[in-house]
């Protein structure tokens, strides 16, 4: 299938998650949270930050870095697949047609905002 029907199959597919992120408690210092940018390109240190504040042992924490940096983005080999087009954060500026921007404004527009994605709906 072309890449807007692939698009839209996806929105349609997220609905499911979207509503979840809207009801999550952002709030809660039980859990570390990360954006997509601040991960990729940084996976080793995410993950020390994750391991740490779970309170793993040090041994664990250096051996768990040293994997997540063997399997970083940064790392890894090129596909050829096509499924996912490369790493880069905040695609759907260039990425999105107009049908596209305004399909996934309805679905998850409030959430590119709530999260500091955009400053409102005129992206």
């Amino acid at each position: 299938m072309d890449k807007e029907k692939g698009f839209i199959l996806e929105i349609i597919f997220r609905e499911d998650h979207f509503s979840n992120m809207r009801s999550w408690d952002f709030g809660n210092p039980n859990i570390i949270e990360f954006k997509f940018e601040e991960i990729i390109g940084n996976e080793a240190e995410c993950f020390r930050k994750i391991f740490e504040h779970y309170g793993f042992h040090l041994n664990l924490i250096k051996k768990g870095t040293k994997i997540a940096d063997k399997y970083s983005l940064k790392n890894r080999k090129k596909s050829n697949s096509g499924h996912v087009r490369n790493g880069t954060p905040e695609q759907w500026p260039q990425e999105f047609s107009p049908f596209l921007k305004n399909l996934f404004k309805e679905a998850a527009g409030d959430l590119l905002i709530a999260l500091d994605y955009e400053n409102d709906m005129n992206w």
